[in-house]
């Protein structure tokens, strides 16, 4: 089928999103919407760019800007924990980006680490600011360009108040109570995660852990975790302390 152009700048690098069409989990509906999505989230620059979609008989093809500085989850994981400006501005970009789909009518459903990598230099400098524009880099971040949100393919469209039954989506160590119970969620759940993004970045782990999955549902459901008793929460400001 013919792309559907939205406009890759020349001498850009890219990567594309490939999606298989013989993947089992491959669906027609939930394509479009991952499309219609990405298309919403891509008018904030704390969004990876989506400039066209091809289709032909074996995937769907996504071709967004390519990510070279890494992913969150890396960086975080690497230095153990991030230092507080860092952190501020990484927190920051994923709550721009989160605003942003939220007014445009959708919840993301998978906030996590993973889902936001650095772009790599840019003059701009890294994350933005309250308005929309570029924010000036950190020391330690600016090699890494802006903080972009890279998957929306487990969005979906919400009206104002609006929560969604079903089963859950989203990874399991950032799920909310309310998705672990079953009960139907929205806006907040994206927030929740946006939360164990803030806490992971500050000390260095998920607030809610586990030997298996279950155990991790089990500990977010029950409220066991969060503030950790040792070196790295006795690192942490008294306002940042005050945000988790």
């Amino acid at each position: 089928a013919p792309p559907t152009a939205l406009g890759a700048p020349a001498g850009r690098p890219l990567a594309v999103k490939i999606l298989a069409k013989d993947h089992a989990r491959f669906s027609a509906l939930d394509v479009r919407g991952e499309v219609e999505a990405h298309a919403a989230a891509a008018a904030c620059p704390a969004a990876v760019a989506l400039h066209e979609v091809w289709e032909d008989g074996d995937a769907v093809y996504l071709v967004q800007d390519a990510c070279t500085g890494g992913e969150l989850y890396d960086r975080v994981r690497a230095q153990g924990r991030l230092p507080e400006p860092d952190a501020a501005a990484a927190v920051h970009a994923v709550l721009v980006l989160l605003a942003h789909m939220h007014a445009s009518g959708w919840a993301h459903r998978d906030v996590k680490l993973e889902n936001f990598l650095y772009a790599g230099v840019r003059e701009e400098g890294v994350g933005v600011s309250g308005d929309g524009a570029a924010a000036p880099p950190t020391p330690s971040s600016a090699v890494r360009g802006p903080l972009l949100g890279v998957d929306f393919g487990s969005a979906a469209r919400l009206a104002p108040g609006e929560s969604l039954a079903g089963p859950p989506a989203g990874s399991v160590p950032y799920l909310a109570p309310e998705v672990v119970a079953g009960r139907p969620a929205g806006r907040p759940a994206d927030l929740w995660s946006a939360g164990c993004i803030l806490f992971a970045a500050l000390v260095g782990q998920l607030p809610f852990g586990g030997d298996t999955d279950d155990d991790v549902l089990a500990a977010i459901a029950g409220g066991v975790g969060g503030v950790p008793r040792g070196t790295a929460w006795a690192r942490v400001s008294e306002p940042a302390r005050a945000l988790v």
